[in-house]
């Protein structure tokens, strides 16, 4: 199963897209895979989903997002409870391969590893795996609520991803995945928008 954050908000099992219900069962999912492996409590997700004005009916609300969450994961994956409830919240179970952001921050890093080690051609491969597999900004098209909006931008000033918001960027994302690119990366240590290719 494969969770896509970069981009549009999307399940895949076995290359079938999964349904995900309405946006605010979408909102419960990006927080849980954003947050893949930890606990998000109740709380956080009312204000996410309604901000200071929740409804009389939030909790049940949410526990029938979740439910039906993991009802669909469950179908798509049998004898796998991804998501679980813990405490006063919820958490999703996933492996490293599971999340398109983890596995392009990985590549990511070992393509900037390969340039320190000046192996232009390993990391224009790891680069351009990385390119595969972006689809866009964090959770494309989905309404952001604050935890959300919060998440996405930490994620961006990792350097993990290029700010949304960086206009005149230094160079072109499919030139990354060019040895030439790399070569010129390497002698000028440039940064483009948020995202420094060489730290």
């Amino acid at each position: 199963m494969l969770f896509r954050v970069i981009g549009p908000l999307e399940v895949t099992a076995d290359g079938v897209v999964l349904p995900l219900g309405p946006r605010k069962q979408q909102s419960v999912l990006a927080l849980l895979a954003l947050n893949a492996g930890r606990a998000v409590v109740l709380n956080d997700m009312i204000d996410e989903l309604w901000g200071d004005d929740p409804p009389a009916s939030a909790v049940p609300n949410i526990r029938g997002y979740a439910a039906s969450l993991r009802r669909t994961l469950a179908t798509a994956e049998p004898g796998r409870d991804r998501l679980v409830r813990t405490g006063s919240g919820y958490a999703l179970h996933t492996e490293i391969e599971d999340i398109d952001l983890s596995m392009f921050s990985a590549q990511l890093l070992a393509g900037r590893d390969s340039l320190r080690h000046d192996d232009m051609k390993l990391a224009s491969a790891r680069f351009s795996e990385a390119l595969g597999m972006w689809h866009g900004p964090l959770l494309a098209g989905l309404p952001q609520g604050p935890l959300l909006a919060a998440r996405c931008a930490s994620i961006e000033m990792t350097g993990c991803l290029p700010s949304r918001n960086s206009q005149g960027s230094c160079c072109d994302w499919t030139s990354l995945a060019t040895p030439s690119h790399c070569y010129a990366s390497t002698q000028s240590r440039t940064r483009c928008g948020s995202w420094d290719i060489c730290c």
